[in-house]
């Protein structure tokens, strides 16, 4: 999901403040001619180097879009490594001079001591923070034996095969450094998966968990075999040999020193958030969050470069420590875990483009550096079989230990554990940090460049194998194991949920019906676009209807108006008179006497409303105006009322009444809003319906500028086929999935037009119905008092605005302007139902009714409903029954929102025929000039 501004707001001055460390390091570790564009030239700024990581973000975010939409199955890390592959190969072959190539091959010889500080702290602690703290402490010893002597086998293991097999020549020190890189497992792509799919909590457990751990044990093994390795270099200083017994006595030391820094560093950052406990006070909240981060790089490095300990096992204790025993304390841990998803988002992202550079600096063979060619390629395969292989032997070699230990385990979570053993983040790490070291203390013809080189090249690509093979197929491996099947009993709740679910969505139908707004809505349009409302009945019906005496007050309750939905829950053996002669029960739901009843009610309720409405009391608006409009107090009563109705706003976007799909309805009252409290500051009236209009002209001169250059650039005109689109598919196709600008709204121009104004003077007048509520309650209900006369001037000035855009509403009064409106409102009925429905369910779900990957089934097809609905251009809907004062109605829409009536519909000016009306948004009229000149074809 998407964080709260709040959590944004405090991660992006973290990442600001980490890019200037590397900045300065990518622009020291670069050699001088790379930073130059010729002999004699300046060398490039270190500024340069902000570009690539935004840029990586920026590609990020457009690659998330267009993989949630279309591309569900493809790991977004996968992706981001095969752009920053893309992107590394041009840097080398294209040799261009840009600032964004400059960027790229500055991050590309990246320090490695920076890079490690920078991108693990963060990634290890967040995974840490987001473990379920009761099933690792079951599954413990479990993960402990996945993650050291199973690490240990498979990086002896991995250094045979690189040893022995690979004709490179590399030492034992360096293989063994090799294998143990390839150790360390990414979760994240995997994980994700798990939660989408609702795999066990145990096998989601042994995964992540193991990823964890045995990140923490790899970085041992690198940091061990590395040392020495880099002690065969010959460098002074760089590099130190160990002993078998010294081996062992560091590898304890770095393992139980590291949980040592871990503890206490989790003890103090428990403290800290025991201590920032005024949880009504944000700043405080804010502050709880900036604590976990500053510990968490503060445990990694004065474990690691400090007290020459494992910092990733101290970042991981003390994550693991915090949630245990922190989570209780913190004041908003929404708020935290929204962050802890930024931070791990915008390093991943960051992190996988940079290794994708990497490589493709590597695999683009530039002229003077090692080559991969084919026969690399051909052991790369070779290994990524291997390491299946061998971890394959391991899981199963350790099954009778782990399972029965532990939380235990079954042969099929064994084989898909084997599966999902991924490499990415800590991996890619390590690799470009040994690359780099190398690189940095040797000349250019070491052959140790080369064997590093070629390292890198091989991690990189079991990194994008592992990532783009086995998390693509994750999910049907998964699925063909039974491991995502639900239970009988998981089904039933299920299904209860689901009946649930429906009687809610009707009593929210029912609800909108009894809002005046929605007197006229045709329940076929609903159920079209809200189709869990098809199986709705007559006893269905009467049922919410009766719920709702129950749930609303007597004296705030209006009668639903239901004129438009009884007839589709009708056939004709239901509408006979019943008088008990059949058999039935006269007041059996299928009688329709109640509704009859139920229909006069509310048709005297509104003529009620109309009287109520038309008393003289606006008469007096002027005076009051003139004696207590400049008063102080007005003035501040007016200030409160506008911020009561920016409230209401907020409420109605919650509610989705007000859809931020269309931000442009949200911005235009928000800023006439702000234009009237300025006025408002300034003694004048309340006037933020004149001050939407002003804010509203310029953008609609705009739009209306953007719409006749269209025309004249892709002119689409009458054509006497059977589909007027196919000519134009092309256009149509384009318009379609942009979402907005598609061809409706190029042909339809007037009647979106209205469609803006219409729910811009809808959403003003609940809001000021809000307002004006909340206002009388607060001011009068409580004290019993009748309201003074600057209270009164504030109501009756909200009143006059009101009627300035019920005015919009009522339009020129004619047929066609009810039928465009009545349109549009059951559209924004429809919104309502589904927005209703989306936060039933998240309601479901953060109760923990219904787990997060069944919720999002449902989520997702709301969306896609919502998508539809935004979409639509019909004028009439499947199975909509004509109304008796509108049979002449045609079923298109014209340009202006005028309807031609009877046979003449059918007809060109020119008496031609015209194209079938199947989908007549995609055909334009004639210009409105010609297409007014027999006002007799205007009709409703």
């Amino acid at each position: 999901g998407t964080p709260p501004p709040r959590a944004a707001r405090s991660a992006l001055p973290f990442v600001l403040a980490l890019t200037m460390p590397l900045l300065d390091s990518a622009s020291a570790s670069m050699p001088p001619n790379t930073l130059t564009e010729g002999e004699g030239e300046e060398e490039v700024e270190p500024s340069v180097a902000v570009l690539f990581p935004w840029f990586a973000e920026v590609m990020g975010v457009i690659v998330f879009y267009v993989l949630s939409r279309y591309i569900p199955p493809l790991p977004y890390t996968a992706v981001m490594f095969l752009i920053g592959t893309a992107m590394g190969i041009g840097a080398v072959r294209l040799q261009n001079t840009d600032h964004l190539t400059e960027s790229v091959l500055m991050w590309d010889m990246i320090d490695s001591e920076v890079l490690l500080l920078v991108f693990l702290p963060g990634l290890i602690f967040s995974d840490a923070f987001g473990l379920n703290v009761h099933l690792f402490q079951v599954g413990l010893w479990q993960c402990v034996n996945f993650a050291f002597p199973m690490v240990l086998a498979g990086t002896c293991l991995t250094a045979l095969v690189a040893f022995f097999i690979f004709p490179y020549g590399w030492s034992w020190n360096l293989s063994m450094t090799f294998g143990a890189i390839l150790s360390a497992s990414d979760p994240v792509a995997v994980s994700a998966l798990l939660n989408e799919v609702g795999a066990p909590p145990r096998l989601k457990l042994h995964i992540s968990g193991e990823s964890l751990l045995n990140d923490g044990s790899a970085m041992v093994f690198y940091m061990i075999f590395s040392e020495m390795f880099l002690s065969e270099l010959g460098v002074p200083d760089l590099g130190k040999l160990y002993t078998t017994g010294e081996g062992f006595a560091l590898f304890f030391r770095m393992s139980l020193g590291g949980v040592a820094i871990g503890l206490a560093a989790g003890l103090a950052l428990v403290f800290f958030l025991w201590i920032l406990n005024r949880r009504l006070n944000s700043e405080e909240n804010v502050l709880q969050v900036a604590a976990t981060i500053t510990m968490a790089y503060l445990t990694y490095y004065v474990s690691d470069p400090v007290c020459g300990t494992s910092g990733v096992i101290a970042t991981l204790t003390c994550g693991v420590f915090t949630r245990a025993f922190g989570a209780g304390l913190i004041n908003d841990l929404e708020l935290m875990e929204n962050f802890w998803s930024l931070v791990e988002h915008l390093l991943n992202t960051l992190l996988f483009a940079l290794g994708g550079v990497v490589w493709g600096t590597i695999i683009a063979n530039p002229p003077g550096e090692p080559r991969f060619g084919s026969k690399d390629w051909g052991y790369l395969f070779l290994l990524y079989v291997m390491l299946h292989a061998y971890r394959f032997f391991l899981i199963f070699a350790n099954y009778p230990i782990t399972a029965n230990i532990g939380l235990g385990t079954n042969w099929r979570e064994a084989i898909f554990q084997s599966f999902g053993g991924l490499r990415g983040a800590v991996g890619i790490s390590l690799a470009i940090a040994i690359d780099n070291l190398v690189w940095e203390a040797t000349t250019e013809a070491s052959r140790y460049r080369e064997m590093t080189r070629t390292l890198f090249g091989m991690i990189g690509g079991i990194a994008f194998l592992t990532l783009v093979i086995n998390g693509t197929t994750a999910g049907p491996i998964l699925r063909k194991l039974g491991l995502a099947d639900i239970p009988a009993v998981r089904q039933k709740l299920i299904d209860r949920y689901n009946k649930r679910f429906k009687e809610t969505l009707v009593d929210s139908f029912v609800d909108g019906l009894s809002d005046p707004r929605f007197r006229n809505v045709d329940f076929a349009l609903v159920k079209h676009h809200v189709p869990y409302l098809e199986d709705l009945t007559l006893e269905g019906l009467r049922d919410a209807i009766e719920r709702q005496e129950g749930r609303v007050a007597p004296n705030k309750r209006k009668m639903p108006c239901i004129q438009n939905t009884i007839p589709y829950l009708t056939d004709e053996d239901k509408t006979d008179s019943n008088d008990g002669k059949d058999g039935r029960d006269p007041e059996s739901p299928n009688d329709l006497s109640w509704a009859t009843e139920m229909i006069r009610r509310a048709e005297r309720e509104a003529k009620e409303s109309l009287i109520t409405k038309s008393d003289h009391a606006m008469d007096d608006l002027p005076a009051l105006q003139e004696s207590e409009g400049s008063s102080d107090t007005t003035k501040e009563l007016r200030l409160i009322y506008a911020e009561m109705l920016s409230y209401s706003y907020q409420v109605l976007i919650e509610h989705g009444e007000l859809d931020t799909r269309e931000g442009f309805v949200a911005y235009v009252l928000e800023e006439g809003l702000q234009f009237a409290s300025d006025n408002a500051n300034r003694g004048r009236p309340l006037d933020d319906w004149d001050m939407s209009e002003v804010v509203r002209k310029p953008w609609r001169d705009l739009a209306k500028r953007a719409v006749d250059r269209t025309r004249k650039v892709v002119p689409v005109r009458r054509r006497k086929t059977a589909d007027p689109r196919l000519k134009y598919k092309k256009y149509h196709h384009l318009w379609r999935e942009m979402g907005t600008g598609h061809l409706e709204f190029m042909v339809n121009s007037n009647f979106e037009k209205l469609r803006y104004d219409v729910h811009r003077a809808l959403a003003f007048v609940k809001a000021h119905k809000m307002a004006e509520s909340r206002f009388i309650e607060e001011f009068v209900e409580g004290s019993g008092e009748e309201l003074s006369p600057s209270e009164k001037v504030v109501v009756l000035e909200s009143r006059a605005e009101v009627s300035k855009a019920r005015a919009v509403l009522e339009g020129d009064g004619t047929r066609t302007h009810r039928k465009d409106v009545e349109i549009i409102t059951s559209h924004l009925l429809c919104q309502m139902l589904l927005n209703k429905a989306a936060s039933y369910i998240s309601g479901l779900a953060e109760g923990g009714l219904l787990k997060a990957q069944e919720a999002s089934h449902y989520v997702e097809e709301i969306e896609e409903h919502l998508v539809a609905l935004s979409r639509c251009s019909q004028h009439r809907h499947p199975g909509e029954k004509n109304r008796d004062d509108e049979k002449d109605v045609d079923d298109g829409w014209k340009e202006g929102g005028t309807q031609r009536s009877g046979e003449d519909s059918n007809k060109t000016k020119e008496g031609g025929e015209k194209p079938e009306q199947a989908d007549a948004a995609f055909v334009v009229e004639e210009p409105k000039e010609a297409a007014l000149e027999n006002e007799d074809e205007r009709s409703a």
